[in-house]
């Protein structure tokens, strides 16, 4: 029988591995702890309310109604852009000069009045241009800054898809912008 005998390298004493362990899961709690104790206590899994404040819009995506989250209004060169952004980073919108009069217009439009024209982004992948529809202003009043009024129309698909084209039809708005 053979008896094999093995001799500890100094480096590699058992005390010494064992504090080195000790202090390796100490530093471990400690990050762990603080990084736990970072999160607020309130925190829930709850997503937050929609914002929009008093702004409404509705829409169907080829007949599915497209439920908004997110409605945001800016006034910015000329016009006023209306976005609606669902919770997978859809979003539709309708451009129009900021001194738009109660009207029907049709989308595209390029006019010395200035540019109408729809969005549709879907899931955040692109974002494609009305090819035709209309817009229908009922009422712009340039002293609340609030416009209200209906639209459709029809846009390629931002992302490849069966049917390349998508109809956003009994769309309508009410909103305020600053």
């Amino acid at each position: 029988m053979v008896a094999l005998r093995f001799k500890m390298l100094p480096s590699h004493k058992p005390k010494k591995l064992f504090k080195m362990k000790k202090l390796i899961f100490g530093l471990l709690l400690s990050v762990t702890t603080l990084g736990f104790n970072a999160c607020s206590s309130d925190d829930n899994d709850v997503a937050p309310a929609p914002s929009g404040g008093n702004n409404t819009f509705t829409v169907k995506i080829d007949t599915v109604t497209f439920t908004p989250y997110v409605i945001s209004v800016t006034r910015a060169l000329g016009e006023i852009k209306i976005s609606a952004t669902d919770l997978l980073l859809s979003q539709v919108s309708i451009v129009m000069p900021d001194s738009v009069a109660p009207g029907t217009y049709s989308l595209p439009t390029v006019n010395s009045s200035g540019t109408y024209y729809g969005e549709y982004g879907q899931n955040g992948l692109g974002v494609s241009v009305s090819s035709s529809g209309t817009l229908t202003v009922t009422s712009h009043n340039t002293t609340t800054k609030k416009v209200i009024g209906t639209f459709s129309f029809v846009c390629e698909s931002p992302i490849p898809t069966i049917p390349p084209t998508v109809n956003l039809t009994n769309g309508s708005f009410s909103v305020t912008y600053q």
